[in-house]
């Protein structure tokens, strides 16, 4: 619901990245408020930008990748990510240091 909220509020900033012609608020009801839906790109911006913590996102799938992974840094405010995810097609797992 934060999510939703946020991208309520900023809808001139995010309605332009949505496709199939909809609104904010049908794009809200149809891909971030029910639950068992996997959040895209946009979703984790207006997320990481609402509450305000920078993250990085590990991906793990069968692809070959460069330098011990792909990974994607969503950055707020110029702030380092602190907090780490691991995501498998249709999941996300946090990763905690050892």
């Amino acid at each position: 619901l934060i999510t939703s909220g946020y991208l309520r509020e900023n809808a001139a900033d995010y309605e332009g990245f949505i496709d199939g012609g909809r609104t904010i608020e049908q794009f809200c009801q149809c891909e971030i408020e029910p639950m068992f839906k996997d959040c895209d790109h946009l979703a984790i911006i207006a997320l990481t930008n609402a509450i305000g913590i920078s993250i990085r996102i590990e991906y793990m799938d069968r692809t070959a990748a460069l330098h011990h992974g792909w990974f994607y840094d969503f950055i707020v405010d110029k702030k380092l990510p602190r907090h780490f995810f691991l995501y498998r097609p249709g999941h996300y797992d946090i990763i905690y240091k050892a």
